[in-house]
C-alpha cells in the first residue's frame, strides 16, 4: 500500500472515530481534540514578548572595522540614548569602548531634542542643530584625539526605527580633528540602541 493511500486510510479511521454513532460522548471528545490542536499549533506560534532588543553599534573608520558592545557586567553603559546630560541641552546617541585598548567612541548630538523627531538627521555643526563626535588613536601613542563633523565635513543619521523601547539606523560622516588638516572617513555605520 502507498503511503499516500495509508493517509487516506488513517484520515478515514479518525473521521470515522468520531463519528461513529457507537462512541459515547463523541462530541465532546471532537471539542477536546480540537482545542488540544489548537493549543498545540498557537503556542508554536506566539511571540516572545518582553525581551530586550540585541544592541549594537558598528562602523568602519578609514578603512578599518569597529564594533561597540553592550556589556552588562559593566558600570559603564557602553552603548547610550538619552536625553544629554545638565551641560548640554541634546539628545545623545553614542557608541563607546573604555575595555579594549585603543579606546574609541562616537557620540551624536542631536540639539535641544528630548528623542529624536524625524527619520534623517543631517549631521554638520551645534548651530545646525546636530553633530557628530569621535574620539580616535591618531598616532603612535595611541592617544585619542577629537574629531567632528563640521559645515564642510557632514554627515546623516537614517533611522529605521524610532520608538521609546529601540532606535535602530545607520550613519556615515567625515569627521576633522580641531586645527589639523586629519579627516576620519566613517562609513557602513549601524546602531541598535535601548534608550535609557
Amino acid at each position: 500500500m502507498s503511503a499516500a493511500a495509508v493517509d487516506k486510510v488513517h484520515k478515514y479511521q479518525i473521521c470515522f472515530f468520531f463519528a461513529s454513532p457507537w462512541l459515547p460522548n463523541r462530541h465532546l471528545y471532537m471539542k477536546t481534540f480540537l482545542l488540544a490542536l489548537a493549543l498545540v499549533f498557537g503556542s508554536s506560534c506566539r511571540k516572545t514578548s518582553g525581551t530586550s532588543p540585541k544592541e549594537y553599534f558598528s562602523c568602519i573608520i578609514n578603512g578599518v572595522y569597529f564594533t561597540y558592545k553592550q556589556d552588562p557586567t559593566s558600570n559603564h553603559d557602553a552603548l547610550i540614548a538619552r536625553p544629554g546630560q545638565i551641560t548640554l541641552p541634546a539628545y545623545q546617541i553614542a557608541g563607546d569602548n573604555v575595555v579594549d585598548f585603543p579606546y574609541t567612541g562616537i557620540n551624536f548630538w542631536l540639539i535641544n531634542k528630548s528623542f529624536p523627531d524625524k527619520d534623517t538627521v543631517i549631521l554638520s555643526t551645534y548651530e545646525d542643530g546636530a553633530y557628530a563626535t569621535i574620539n580616535y588613536p591618531q598616532d603612535s601613542t595611541m592617544v585619542a584625539v577629537d574629531f567632528s563633523t563640521d559645515s564642510n565635513h557632514t554627515g546623516r543619521i537614517i533611522f529605521t526605527k524610532r520608538s521609546p523601547s529601540e532606535l535602530e539606523g545607520t550613519f556615515s560622516f567625515d569627521a576633522q580633528r580641531a586645527g589639523s588638516s586629519t579627516v576620519l572617513h566613517i562609513t557602513e555605520g549601524k546602531f541598535s540602541i535601548k534608550p535609557q
